[in-house]
């Protein structure tokens, strides 16, 4: 599963820096939710972006990017995992 994450989250990656050029001029600072090397939604915040990824795909096969110039490390949510759940 841990390759099928880095894979979706690569690929995905890939895909948001051909497109990063035109998101920068509407969308700077917001966050893209990138599932099969499209973008699914664009979001005002990383919590957002996060919990509609987990949400909808429950897989964990999701990634978020942040929309800007140069790349930005999320931390864990640059890889995709998926946050633990409350008990």
């Amino acid at each position: 599963m841990a390759d099928s994450i880095e894979r979706e989250v690569e690929l995905n990656f890939n895909a948001f820096q051909e497109k990063v050029g035109d998101l920068i001029k509407t969308d700077r600072g917001k966050f893209a939710l990138m599932r099969n090397s499209e973008i699914i939604g664009i979001y005002d915040t990383l919590r957002d972006a996060h919990t509609t990824g987990r949400s909808f795909y429950t897989d964990g096969l999701f990634s978020v990017q942040v929309i800007e110039t140069s790349p930005v490390n999320l931390g864990m949510f640059s890889y995709a995992v998926p946050l633990a759940q409350p008990q």
